[in-house]
Order: structure tokens, then sequence, then C-alpha cells
């Protein structure tokens, strides 16, 4: 297929690493865009159009008859099929609510077992999404690049320039305008019961509760109190020694 050539000078190139994933990323955008311009129809992938997707194409292409959302992953089936679900998925559930769309595609550079798509397809038709997840892999793939070998050609010999050129386009953050994004995907996880939160002792000892060397020695005093209590031989001395003992800094 043109697309194995294609995928293992990529690989070989980037060393299998981030750079392989994002060269990838850069092929899929640019001939998906112009096998959709054949079809009078748009791709947007210059602006950041979407939080979680690669690309967007509001009037869908081919089979995809609505908006679409594009993923782009290097192997889609490298993680299990359930945090696939939950991490790519649940996220999307996110940008539904910002940005209707009616499919979700998602293109792994690696082919996808079956048993990884069977599995994915059982944990997605319980969820009840408003969308329609759709997963390609090699050879869903290469149809687009074999309609489009011309194209595809003058892709790979400009990969480096059409990757440059994309990330100087887009527009810089504004960290206002993210702060708001968060604390709306912050609120939206919280109602849909997806929200967790990991807290230091800072937290706690705010609050006025004993921090980690205040408890030990409550702990300590407690055990001590115990096991000498009716001591009466006990002196002074002893109780000093073993307070100094205890304030001793581990090592």
């Amino acid at each position: 297929m043109i697309i194995d050539d294609i995928i293992s000078d990529i690989e070989l190139r980037g060393q299998g690493g981030p750079r392989s994933y994002y060269a990838f990323e850069a092929f899929v955008q640019h001939l998906l865009k112009h096998h959709i311009k054949a079809q009078n129809k748009r791709l947007s992938i210059e602006s950041e159009v979407s939080k979680y997707g690669d690309a967007f194409a509001p009037n869908g292409f081919d089979e995809f008859d609505g908006a679409t959302l594009i993923e782009v992953k290097f192997n889609l089936s490298r993680l299990p099929a359930r945090y696939f679900i939950e991490k790519s998925i649940y996220g999307l559930l996110n940008e539904y609510a910002d940005s209707k769309f009616e499919h979700a595609l998602f293109i792994s550079a690696k082919p996808i077992p079956e048993k990884f798509k069977i599995r994915a397809e059982e944990e997605i038709n319980t969820l009840n999404l408003p969308f329609k997840v759709t997963l390609w892999g090699p050879a869903e793939l290469n149809k687009i690049a074999y309609a489009n070998r011309k194209a595809v050609n003058n892709i790979v010999k400009n990969l480096f320039a059409l990757r440059l050129s994309s990330a100087i386009s887009k527009p810089s953050n504004d960290w206002k305008i993210n702060r708001e994004d968060i604390i709306k995907n912050l609120k939206a996880c919280y109602k849909k019961g997806q929200f967790s939160l990991f807290l230091g002792a800072g937290v706690s000892s705010s609050a006025g509760m004993p921090d980690w060397s205040k408890l030990l020695s409550s702990l300590f005093v407690t055990y001590l109190t115990q096991e000498f209590g009716n001591d009466i031989e006990m002196g002074d001395k002893d109780i000093s020694d073993l307070v100094e003992r205890l304030h001793v800094p581990a090592h």
C-alpha cells in the first residue's frame, strides 16, 4: 500500500518518537484537506478549531454526511480499548457541548486489531453518544491516498514546510480565554461526576489538621503514655531523652 511506505519512512525519520506522530498528523491533515477540497468542501486545520480534534470538516466528506471531527493517532491500539474510551471519547463529549458535530473520526497510522475494534464498539454502544465514532487504520487511509496520488507525493516532499506553516499560522493563546475554558471544563466534568481532587498535606494543615510531624509526635506520645504511663521510675531526664530522639531528623 502507498500508506505503508509513507508511514515506514516517517517512522524511520522520527525514530518512532513524537516527531513521527507530528509528521504523520501533518500528512493526514493536508491529504484530507486536498481530498475534501475536491468535493467543494472545507477542512480546518490552521487554527485551533477544537480542543480535542486535529482537524474539522464542518460539512463532512465522503460517507460522513455532517460535521466531522478528526483525531489523528500514531498507534490507536497501543493501550486497552477501555482507556481509549475514557481518554478520548469522554473528552469529545465535553467538546460536543461547545461545537456540535455528527461524526468523530479517529485515524491511526498503525493497523487497528479486530479485537480492539470489537471491544471499543461494544463500549461505545453502551454510551448512547450524540455522535457516531469511526475508526480508520492504514487500509482506509490508503483509499484516500490512492485517489490523490499526485497530491501525496507533493505533501511528502514538503512535509516539513507544511508543518512549519501550520505552526506559524496558529494564533497565540490568550491566557484569559484559556482560564475560562479550563473553568468551564471543570464545571462540566463535576456535573457529570468525572471530577476528582488530588490534594497535598498543605490543604489539611491550613484547615487546622496536624501535619505529618505533629501527627507522628501525637501518636508517639500516645504510645509512650500507654506503655510507660504507670512507670514511676521514669524521670524527667528519661522523658527529655525520648523527646530529643523524637525530634532528631531521619536520615
